[in-house]
């Protein structure tokens, strides 16, 4: 009997049978398997400079709360040894960078990928044989036009299309919130506090997105405020932090503009 995907301590572990059981938070470590790229995570750009001190402890805030969340899923195990922190920060090319800045840069950052710099799979490569038996496929491979090719599409994964954009406003908002904290001292109203949405959030920023042509105020750098029903997508959400791991994980499937819809 194959043992229980939370006991599972590596990818390789994983059979074939679980890999189409998997749902939810899972599909970061399916989309690995299939592509055969096991790295995941979101590039972060840092956009805002007036202090370091806050910066690094917003980001130590989200490792931690990333690290809560796969505990509570009991992913840690499996997923932690693959996430990449990759934080883009250049003061000279992002001090008070706008999203549509932040969007360019980003789309260079993957024109650019490699193995070198991205690790193994980020190109993926096709197997060369003649004879190929297509119920016989090795884990993580698939046929396209008669050519055994390894791995899915790894420009296609959440890591290549979104990335987190921090500005000065989030860091901000970090900081209240930070300093509201301070000034709680029970305990169960800590525990509160602390499962409360919007305290801390970053910005995704959807690398394909192109802006219409369309009469208003409404820019790739501003989003009107309103019910999500009636919102225009401008290429951009605002996230909670303690949601990140979630929303990286549903972006296998789903598009940033739908998962606004659906907030």
């Amino acid at each position: 009997m194959s043992q229980k995907l939370s006991e599972a301590k590596s990818l390789d572990e994983i059979s074939h049978e679980q890999l189409h059981l998997m749902s939810g938070v899972d599909n970061i470590a399916r989309s690995m398997i299939k592509t055969r790229f096991h790295h995941w995570g979101f590039v972060i750009y840092r956009c805002a400079y007036g202090d370091d001190a806050p910066w690094g402890r917003y980001l130590e805030y989200m490792k931690a709360t990333t690290l809560r969340v796969l505990d509570r899923r009991h992913r840690r195990r499996l997923l932690e040894q693959y996430l990449e922190w990759t934080v883009i920060d250049n003061r000279k090319k992002l001090d008070g960078a706008s999203k549509a800045d932040a969007k360019k840069l980003f789309r260079n950052w993957c024109a650019n990928r490699s193995e070198t710099r991205d690790g193994a799979g980020a190109r993926g490569r096709a197997i060369e044989g003649p004879d190929i038996d297509i119920t016989q496929l090795p884990l993580g491979c698939y046929v396209s036009r008669g050519r055994l090719l390894e791995g899915r599409p790894v420009g296609s994964l959440p890591r290549f299309k979104y990335c987190l954009y921090v500005d000065q406003k989030c860091l901000d908002k970090f900081k209240d919130m930070e300093e509201a904290r301070t000034k709680i001292t029970d305990d169960y109203e800590l525990r509160k506090f602390d499962a409360m949405e919007g305290a801390a959030v970053g910005i995704i920023i959807d690398r394909l997105f192109k802006p219409k042509r369309i009469r208003g105020p409404t820019t790739e750098d501003s989003n009107p405020v309103g019910d999500s029903s009636t919102l225009t997508y401008s290429g951009w959400l605002e996230v909670d932090l303690s949601y990140l791991v979630s929303v990286y994980s549903d972006l296998h499937w789903t598009s940033l503009d739908k998962l606004q819809e659906s907030k």
